[in-house]
């Protein structure tokens, strides 16, 4: 049973709230013609890279990449390489679908093959069970008959 008093449920709920406003002010930013995509993915990436730099420079554990290990900062450059083709993937799809919400079911088909690669490949991640999978697929396609159904 789910704790709803931890804490990574309330993190997981202002995640929610954040990636919500990000994506919806993205749509408004390609609907309305403010800025071409190529642009609003490159200035959107200029951004997060300085608010990285403010980051690193408050946080009082490391000021330094020489005290992170150099393959530990090639893992985190793909991870960032592929953080950055998911946002031109998905502003792509967007400019291209007059529903926001059908690249979001899309996109979200990939909790299904995280929960299967993560409960079978990661130690820290519980056992794979049928139910859990069972539920992750109903919630996937209950949110795919929601924008199916949707009236415009």
């Amino acid at each position: 049973m789910i704790n709803f008093k931890s804490k990574w449920v309330l993190y997981s709920i202002i995640a929610t709230i954040f990636v919500t406003v990000y994506d919806l002010m993205r749509k408004y930013v390609i609907d309305t013609n403010i800025v071409h995509v190529e642009e609003l993915i490159i200035f959107i990436s200029i951004f997060i890279g300085l608010l990285g730099l403010c980051h690193l420079t408050i946080y009082k554990k490391t000021n330094s990449f020489k005290k992170v290990n150099p393959t530990s900062l090639i893992i985190i450059f793909f991870i960032a390489l592929t953080a950055y083709a998911f946002n031109i993937s998905f502003m792509r799809s967007m400019r291209h679908c007059s529903e926001v919400t059908l690249p979001v079911v899309v996109i979200s088909l990939s909790a299904i093959l995280i929960y299967l690669y993560s409960s079978l490949f990661f130690k820290k991640s519980p056992d794979f069970d049928w139910k859990i999978l069972l539920g992750v697929v109903l919630t996937v396609l209950g949110l795919g008959i929601i924008t199916i159904y949707f009236k415009e």
